[in-house]
């Protein structure tokens, strides 16, 4: 995943053990520039996972669609979690709690289809 997030981790690892298996990995996207594990996702592009079946290879990549998360979240997410609070992080971080209560909310209520795009990557492992 490109999630930094603590709640990405548990997901995973409700889901699927990966974490404390040793297959969970977290890599910094390529247009983020400040990136701390555990740390708040800064851009879309936090919210990329590949799930890589082993035994076969197959690997699918997803994404939250554009438009799911606002931009504000993401704006907030840095004020709200900076080294160096300014004047305005109280304020930044209960916005922040608001905004975040709402995305929850709206992703539980869409459909699969509307929050996430996807796409196969690998079909098969390559040479087997």
């Amino acid at each position: 995943t490109t999630g930094p997030s603590n709640c990405v981790r548990d997901v995973f690892e409700l889901i699927a053990r990966a974490d404390s298996r040793g297959d969970f990995e977290v890599r910094r996207p390529d247009d983020v520039e400040t990136f701390k594990v555990p740390g708040p996702p800064t851009s879309r592009s936090c919210f990329v996972f590949e799930i890589t079946q082993k035994s076969t290879g197959a690997q699918v990549r997803i994404q939250v669609r554009e438009g799911v998360i606002p931009e504000e979240f993401f704006a907030l997410a840095r004020t709200a979690h900076s080294e160096n609070p300014g004047p305005d992080a109280a304020e930044a971080a209960a916005r922040f709690a608001g905004v975040k209560k709402a995305l929850t909310e709206t992703m539980a209520s869409l459909p699969i289809a509307e929050l996430f795009e996807w796409e196969i990557v690998r079909a098969t492992q390559q040479g087997g």
